[in-house]
């Protein structure tokens, strides 16, 4: 479990699972989140040219962090 007090989380909850892939979060908002605004997994090294999914998010007035990337265990 990455995180417990985030406004978005995409595939944190549950440890690595291959089976959690191809999620997208796109022109979204997180606002007010007492530790992360999203909780995220990335692409690829190499790969922000072609990202699909994970595009224009905004995250505004977080106590901890705007967004948390994690390792893809999809990848």
């Amino acid at each position: 479990m990455l995180d417990k007090e985030a406004c978005i989380v995409i595939c944190g909850y549950f440890g690595s699972d291959p089976k959690c892939r191809d999620n997208k979060l796109i022109n979204s908002v997180a606002a007010g989140c007492p530790f992360a605004g999203i909780v995220h997994p990335g692409h690829e090294c190499g790969e922000s040219a072609r990202n699909v999914h994970f595009i224009g998010n905004v995250a505004h007035s977080v106590d901890g962090c705007g967004a948390h990337i994690f390792p893809n265990a999809a990848s």
